[in-house]
């Protein structure tokens, strides 16, 4: 990585969704933006979607995401679907533009304990300055504004 590519230049922004892809380089996502989650123990489906706004600086260099769920404490989820993402950053941008990559990674259901508060950590080379989260919680029944998820 060139010496100027400093991980704090990519913009993050995190999300959930019921569920996401991308295709030909779109985001195409469905049910986004919650943050609470009723129906019980088991958390999911859903998506992490990400949109890393990378600047033209960083063209043909490897990007690594660490995405980790904390719960309220700020401990790792260790038994959570945790993962790495890796990858290149597009070359093509201009000199001053960034390219924005689109990443959607989708999980099965998996067991959290209900009325507590989690979030979705996602970090860019190992750098916790540059970490960005999706908060959400999870209620044992019928979050308070009405979503209900249905449990399995």
């Amino acid at each position: 990585m060139p010496e100027e590519a400093n991980p704090n230049e990519i913009e993050l922004e995190v999300t959930l969704a019921d569920f996401a892809k991308v295709s030909e380089g779109k985001l195409d996502v469905m049910g986004a933006g919650w943050t609470d989650w009723g129906g019980g123990s088991n958390v999911g489906p859903m998506a992490v979607v990400i949109l890393a706004k990378v600047p033209a600086s960083w063209a043909g260099q490897e990007i690594t995401l660490d995405v980790r769920l904390v719960d309220g404490d700020g401990q790792f989820v260790d038994h959570a679907p945790n993962f790495q993402v890796k990858a290149t950053s597009p070359a093509g941008a201009r000199p001053g533009a960034s390219v924005t990559m689109p990443l959607a990674v989708n999980m099965g259901p998996f067991p959290l304990t209900p009325n507590n508060a989690y979030e979705w950590r996602v970090t860019v080379n190992e750098d916790e300055g540059t970490s960005k989260r999706a908060p959400f919680f999870v209620h044992r029944g019928t979050p308070p504004h009405g979503i209900l998820r249905p449990a399995s």
